[in-house]
């Protein structure tokens, strides 16, 4: 009897959660919430940009009124949306449609991990929910969750065919080489989740040569529309956002920032273990060391404005406000970026593959003047919990202490990005 209540309170607990998680996503669109601290002035570009493409697709691809940066599959798409007359209507149908991605993301880890209660699912699923970055892009129609949805349904296409759940036959060999680029026609950042279904596909057909060059002819057909929007462009990015075109090599630290913050619930779990993760170091481990030292050293950032950089790169921004010293400041955040990288490469070095999206984002944002971490966010969530294959001898990552943990930290995180923009109001 008392473990039937205790299973009881504890499943109350949790639709009491799930419920206070989804009214919270829900007021957030009605009282305007910007977590993200971009949110209205990204959505008058957006605005901007569908005006044009409601004239004419083929023609607002090389308007210099298309005011992206990204390829143009949303806003392709919501020339299509009956409800995009008003700011409002298209804001409100975008919403709605954001509102359903987290479904694909519980389905997809339901289908992958089949052993998982439901209640660790559903609790994964809602840190969606929490991300400052996916409730804001959610709210006022920005881009970066269109590509995030695709991702997560060509994860899921991949599975359910290597595992033999659907027919591997030649419609869903295809129609994996499709959706997969609907990511990267969303985003040239999500290039890696065509990259990745390709090369998995490669690898399960290692043998049969036949199929290989299906893969190989599908997925190249699959690109042709990139070929064409890199004709019309001239270059890899609409022609109004070409401009932003450099090399800025303090993206890769601030990038490895990013990702390093989304690891620090597990940072937190593991500080126990760092006597025998020392233990286990070898001399490849020590070479990446030495590697990653120079190239942190190489692109360390100023802390002279808090324009963009991730959530880290602002703590740092604000403590070297308080100690008006950039040497150290530089000092401690390399030393932190060092630590912090490692432990991520430590974790993730089982399998190749894993680096694979982070390397990607990371390069590709060296092109752009500021990275932001809503390049990042929400999709190092997904990886977390639905892409990489983490050492096990460390990290199961469904295990409750760890998804609590990454519960408690997105609601905190959530908290305190409302107050960052909200008091010291800087841009994101």
């Amino acid at each position: 009897m008392y473990q039937q209540t205790l299973i009881f309170k504890k499943s109350l607990f949790l639709y009491l959660y799930f419920l206070i998680v989804f009214i919270s996503f829900l007021l957030g669109f009605l009282v305007n919430e910007d977590s993200s601290g971009g949110g209205l002035v990204d959505f008058e570009h957006e605005w901007t940009s569908i005006q044009e493409f409601k004239l004419g697709i083929n023609s607002a691809l090389t308007s210099m009124k298309y005011e992206s940066s990204r390829t143009p599959l949303f806003l392709i798409l919501n020339y299509f949306n009956p409800f995009n007359n008003t700011d409002y209507g298209f804001r409100l149908s975008n919403f709605i449609f954001n509102a359903f991605i987290p479904i694909s993301f519980f389905y997809l880890i339901k289908k992958k991990y089949s052993n998982l209660s439901f209640n660790l699912i559903i609790s994964v699923t809602l840190l969606l929910y929490l991300s400052p970055y996916f409730r804001t892009s959610s709210y006022w129609a920005h881009q970066e969750n269109l590509p995030v949805f695709f991702t997560i349904c060509s994860f899921l296409y991949l599975h359910l065919y290597e595992s033999n759940k659907i027919k591997r036959n030649v419609i869903n060999l295809f129609g994996i080489a499709i959706v997969s680029s609907l990511a990267f026609y969303s985003d040239q950042k999500y290039i890696f989740a065509s990259l990745i279904c390709f090369i998995r596909l490669i690898i399960l057909y290692k043998n049969n040569y036949k199929n290989i060059l299906l893969i190989c002819i599908f997925f190249f057909i699959s690109s042709l529309p990139t070929l064409y929007l890199f004709y019309l462009w001239k270059g890899i990015l609409p022609i109004q956002s070409q401009f932003r075109i450099g090399f800025y090599p303090k993206n890769i630290s601030l990038g490895l920032s990013i990702i390093s913050f989304y690891f620090l619930p597990l940072f937190l779990i593991l500080k126990n273990k760092f006597y025998e993760i020392l233990k286990s170091i070898n001399k490849i481990d020590i070479v990446f060391l030495i590697f990653l030292t120079f190239v942190v050293i190489f692109s360390l950032p100023n802390f002279e404005n808090p324009w963009g950089g991730g959530a880290i790169y602002k703590i740092f921004y604000l403590l070297n406000s308080f100690i008006n010293n950039e040497m150290i400041t530089k000092l401690i955040f390399m030393t932190f970026i060092l630590f912090s990288t490692f432990f991520v490469y430590f974790l993730l070095k089982q399998n190749f593959l894993n680096f694979f999206p982070l390397l990607i984002i990371i390069i590709l944002s060296t092109f752009v003047e500021m990275t932001y971490q809503e390049y990042f966010d929400p999709i190092i969530i997904v990886l977390i919990f639905s892409y990489f294959k983490f050492n096990n001898k460390y990290v199961d990552i469904f295990s409750k202490k760890i998804v609590f943990n990454y519960s408690l930290f997105f609601i905190f995180f959530l908290i305190f990005a409302n107050i960052y923009y909200n008091q010291f109001n800087l841009v994101n």
